[in-house]
């Protein structure tokens, strides 16, 4: 399965490149090792290092890179299997079997010969209800995970059992691994077999495949050709595509890209395919951004949907029309200078406008107004609540001056020091600072405490008037104040608050804060 790498982990990814390529190395070559740890600890695929290598002149060792992947093979295992170099089984059971052939262009159910099976990564000759095993055949139609297209799921019958296709993989070279759970009877190695393709999967994984073709072409032809293919994920409820670029979309580019890319799709284009030589495809225009993968195959698929034209060995639609409403989900940066667009084609992309006409026209509701000026609505209903906003803050002035002359009048005097510790209906730090002030201002030398409960939690603050800032220091007394709070506080001499304590302890809190000032 592909790495599913998280935003934080593709940053830290990016910043171990960025610091590589800035080194003064002679090379301009980015190690083969720093390569594999990027995609294995970072889920950065070796396109995706190459694309940003190329951004400053440099390459990448791809045949470092592929040493490690064959050395991470053979310590790899399947579920289960302990240290079962199952990568040396690929390995060999590729040079005795050859190439799966590969019926799923034409066709999504075929009867096939199960030649050889795996369980928990050894060779195994039949396999029972409840077991799980890798099954390889003489013709699949399913399709193997590779070029960003997730693998087909399904399911294989025959006389004697029945099995779930839970992924398909092409570990090494066109042999393809069909994953199964056997959910009735068994399976027998040399048993001819029905496999049966998930067509509605299927579907959608044909239509988000073309739809990222399109959508390829649709950003060169917006942004011109810096924007470079830097990976892609084809599953079947949406499409992931990575380019490089160090600008995000504008959102007049955004439905440019849209109304492209749907434009290319009404047209209803014929999606035609040709093998051809790798040479002789490139030089008749197709594009191939990951040309390390495709010097070593003799002949390759050229396919063509209307101006797009580009090598690859993915399933696709008949016309361009099948794949019927093309929709911009989210995009943004994942790397240095390389963005990500997710987007929804078909029944997913119809369901998803619904979606948000379905909170437009909710939000239109709540402003009394209809879909087409809700815009209008919110940036009214913005502008009133900032000048409520501000005419709360001067209520709230006017109160904590107001309520400062009540408090005033319970100062006590404690080891000669002038100290008020009170709770405030309020625990909002604004409020408390505010009252603080005022406090301050009207003791002319003391110490103020207040507390309050704001969203379930306490709220400490403590001031310090300057002349006692230095024998008692507002964030050493919240500090201590805290602790009976069961919160955490800190700050400076003269002002500090604490927060998320049991409210519960307030009044034990403010009640020590008198105790603190005694010598």
């Amino acid at each position: 399965m592909p790495i599913r790498a998280s935003a934080s982990s593709r940053r830290c990814g990016s910043a171990i490149l960025t610091e590589e390529i800035g080194s003064k190395s002679d090379s301009k070559e980015v190690p083969g090792e720093v390569a594999f740890r990027l995609y294995d600890t970072y889920g950065f695929p070796l396109d995706l290092t190459q694309v940003i290598a190329a951004e400053s002149g440099w390459t990448v060792d791809v045949a470092g890179f592929e040493k490690r992947m064959d050395e991470q093979r053979s310590r790899g295992s399947f579920a289960g299997s302990g240290e079962t170099a199952v990568g040396d089984v690929y390995k060999e059971l590729a040079g005795e079997l050859g190439e799966s052939e590969f019926l799923g262009y034409q066709q999504v159910a075929s009867e096939a010969t199960l030649r050889s099976a795996l369980v928990s990564g050894k060779r195994a000759t039949r396999m029972t209800a409840g077991q799980e095993a890798e099954l390889f055949f003489d013709r699949s139609p399913f399709y193997g995970e590779s070029g960003g297209q997730l693998g087909d799921r399904g399911f294989i019958t025959g006389n004697g059992g029945r099995a779930q296709v839970i992924d398909t993989q092409k570990p090494v070279g066109q042999l393809i691994v069909h994953r199964v759970k056997v959910l009735d009877g068994a399976i027998e190695v040399g048993e001819k077999l029905e496999l049966i393709v998930d067509k509605e999967r299927r579907a959608g994984l044909r239509r988000n495949h073309s739809a990222t073709h399109l959508l390829h072409r649709a950003l060169r032809e917006l942004l011109g050709e810096g924007a470079k293919q830097a990976g892609s994920v084809v599953a079947p409820d949406h499409l992931r595509f990575d380019y490089t670029s160090y600008q995000p979309l504008t959102e007049e580019q955004r439905m440019q890209i849209e109304a492209r890319v749907n434009q290319l799709v009404w047209e209803n284009h014929p999606a035609e395919t040709k093998l051809m030589d790798p040479e002789s495809a490139v030089k008749s225009g197709a594009i191939a951004f990951f040309g390390d993968k495709y010097t070593q195959l003799s002949r390759v698929r050229v396919l063509q949907i209307g101006p797009s034209v580009e090598l690859c060995g993915g399933t696709h639609v008949s016309r361009s029309g099948d794949v019927g409403f093309f929709k911009i989900q989210s995009e943004g940066a994942i790397a240095a200078g390389v963005r990500r667009i997710v987007a929804l084609t078909g029944p997913e992309a119809v369901a998803f406008v619904h979606d948000e006409e379905k909170q437009l026209a909710r939000t239109a509701a709540i402003l009394r107004g209809s879909p087409k000026d809700v815009a209008l609505k919110a940036e009214q209903t913005a502008a009133r609540l900032k000048e409520l906003e501000r005419e709360l803050a001067d209520l709230q002035k006017k109160a904590a001056v107001a309520k400062s002359s009540e408090l005033a009048t319970g100062i006590r005097e404690v080891n000669g020091v002038k100290v008020i510790a009170a709770r405030q209906e309020s625990g909002d730090p604004e409020i408390l600072r505010e009252l603080a002030d005022k406090l301050r201002d009207q003791m002319k030398s003391g110490i103020v405490v207040l507390g309050g409960e704001k969203d379930g939690k306490a709220t400490l603050l403590v001031a310090v008037t300057p002349d006692l800032a230095k024998k008692y220091k507002a964030g050493d007394l919240v500090k201590e104040l805290s602790k009976t709070l069961g919160g955490r506080g800190g700050g400076k001499p003269e002002m500090a608050q604490a927060g998320g304590g049991d409210p519960a302890q307030l009044d034990a809190a403010l009640a020590r804060a008198y105790e603190l000032v005694r010598p």
